[in-house]
């Protein structure tokens, strides 16, 4: 196969037209309302589809990305199959159509389109739920239909037992190979619950082997394929269309698809939240929900063995002596919700946004990720002015998780006292509207000076032990240092909610949670994960999944 790079090195830029994806309808539009996209050099792609060549402008620069439905821009950083290649699908080789002569400029409105970067900014930009439901995919369609029952229905054909539907109507289901009258494991999946999301399936369990696998989303398109098709996503997706749900879809990167998904679904949920009221902090609180609903459970940041450290919509309080791990702990979190399709919100006044985003990076975190679903706010202005901002910006991107770090620092910027319970007072109130989101919310501190490391109050005000709803203490036992795997142990001082403290060790007056592991072996890469608390640890492999990096011994 021959391939040509495009962008600048090349001179080239390729516009890539896929008829199966609606990309003949999007250009025909595009060239009614603008005239025709001469190109001069067309290739017929043995696929279906084309791709028109055109020069690189001198005075302007062409972004890569999507500009309609089946029509991608071929810019830096992409390439492009030419002929003689073969096709991989239908072994027809790629052809120059015969009326092909030489390489030309594109035409000025087509030019402006693919040089536009709000059209870039756009494509990141996450769109309401009723827009996917327009998308003239199958898949995308489905997705958008679905409901928490429907999906429930085909875990039940799969031999998913439904144990409880809540009064807001997620589904807690048990895997099928437990024994009858067995029900020491509890819920195994959820529908719905994980994003709030009709139809997204979360995987709990860590017994279900490589068929399901933990702590993974599943969007209810997936669960469809592996109902009825044996987890197929072609088949499925052929299915859907012969069912008239659309156009079929492209399976170059099945991760992608469910990403869209969660993006849609995750914004969906928040605006819904809001317009419920249910962000309003002086609305009655339904006592009936309260007793009839199951005990809330941490859903986020998930130990080896399964257990999770954070709960939805609660506050985290993070305690530790600096250098003692507190920052690798967020990130690590910040990784596992961005491996899941899920966003994060980062306010940063501790670190600077190159060394935060160089640490992701040593993380392996995926570059697009990054781009896609961090959110970083960094800035000398006091948040105290933006809570508005900032807030309108968590519900847009559906943030699962914030970190504030840290406490003095933030709290110094809005000319506020750390140590003073009235000024605590202000930013806790701050936190506390984060947590209406629905978001957990981990807030970054330090110790009080002259602290033993295991201290559990943080430095400053009395009142931050007393408001937040789980403290954990960081205590560094091995360096963090290049070359060699850093250790911090993991202190549980307070969980109101009660379920994490039932997967602790209870040592002494402590109560230990974990062990944060960070391996630097390797001087381009630091492999992070969190242990259950061992007096002695045994030696450390790890084991790489999906986008996730996890840690056994």
């Amino acid at each position: 196969g021959v391939g040509i790079v495009t962008g600048e090195r090349s001179g080239l830029w390729v516009l890539d037209i896929d008829p199966r994806n609606g990309g003949d309808e999007t250009l025909h539009t595009l060239e009614m309302a603008n005239g025709p996209a001469d190109a001069g050099v067309e290739v017929l792609t043995g696929g279906g589809g084309r791709h028109l060549y055109f020069k690189w402008p001198s005075d302007k620069t062409v972004h890569a990305g999507v500009l309609g439905a089946g029509i991608d821009v071929k810019a830096n950083g992409g390439q492009v199959v030419a002929p003689p290649s073969l096709h991989p699908d239908t072994t027809i080789p790629y052809a120059f159509e015969i009326s092909s002569t030489s390489v030309g400029d594109a035409p000025a409105w087509l030019l402006d389109l693919v040089a536009d970067n709000r059209r870039v900014e756009a494509a990141k930009a996450v769109v309401p739920r009723e827009d996917l439901a327009l998308s003239p995919l199958a898949w995308d369609r489905f997705n958008a239909a679905a409901t928490n029952a429907g999906v429930a229905a085909l875990m039940v054909e799969m031999g998913w037992v439904i144990l409880n539907t809540t009064r807001s109507g997620v589904v807690n289901l048990q895997r099928p190979d437990l024994f009858e009258g067995e029900n020491k494991e509890g819920v195994s999946a959820t529908v719905g619950a994980i994003t709030g999301a009709p139809g997204v399936v979360y995987v709990w369990t860590s017994s279900m082997g490589p068929e399901w696998e933990t702590e993974r989303t599943y969007d209810p398109a997936m669960v469809l394929s592996r109902a009825r098709f044996g987890g197929d996503a072609a088949a499925a997706d052929e299915w859907l269309v012969t069912e008239g749900h659309g156009a079929q879809s492209r399976f170059d990167d099945p991760d992608a698809l469910l990403d869209r998904w969660l993006a849609h679904a995750a914004v969906e949920t928040t605006l819904r939240r809001r317009e419920a009221g249910e962000d309003d902090p002086w609305a009655d609180v339904d006592i009936e929900r309260i007793m009839t609903e199951p005990p809330l459970r941490p859903d986020l940041v998930a130990r080896s063995d399964g257990v999770h450290l954070l709960y939805p919509g609660a506050v985290h309080w993070v305690t530790g002596e600096p250098s003692s791990g507190k920052t690798w702990l967020a990130l690590l979190a910040a990784g596992q919700v961005l491996s899941w399709g899920g966003h994060v919100t980062y306010i940063d006044y501790e670190n600077g946004p190159l060394p935060l985003i160089e640490r992701c990076q040593m993380l392996r975190i995926p570059t697009a990720r990054l781009i896609r679903q961090l959110h970083v706010k960094y800035a000398g202005a006091t948040w105290a002015d933006a809570q508005e901002r900032i807030i309108a910006d968590i519900i847009a991107t559906g943030t699962r998780l914030i970190v504030v770090d840290s406490c003095a620092s933030a709290m110094s910027a809005a000319r506020l006292d750390p140590i003073d319970n009235a000024d605590f007072g202000h930013f806790f109130a701050f936190i506390r509207r984060l947590t209406l989101t629905g978001a957990a919310v981990m807030v970054l501190d330090h110790l009080k000076k002259d602290a033993i490391p295991t201290e559990k109050y943080p430095m400053g005000a009395s009142q931050k032990f007393a408001q937040a709803e789980v403290a954990f203490g960081v205590v560094r036992s091995a360096a963090f240092a290049p070359g060699r795997a850093g250790q911090a142990t993991l202190y549980l001082h307070k969980d109101r909610h009660g379920q994490i403290l039932k997967a602790a060790e209870h040592i002494g007056e402590h109560d230990l949670i974990g062990k944060l592991v960070l391996d630097s072996s390797d001087p381009d890469e630091i492999v992070a994960g969190i242990l259950p608390y061992a007096t002695t640890l045994g030696p450390i492999t790890w084991r790489r999944r999906r986008n996730a990096v996890r840690p056994t011994t």
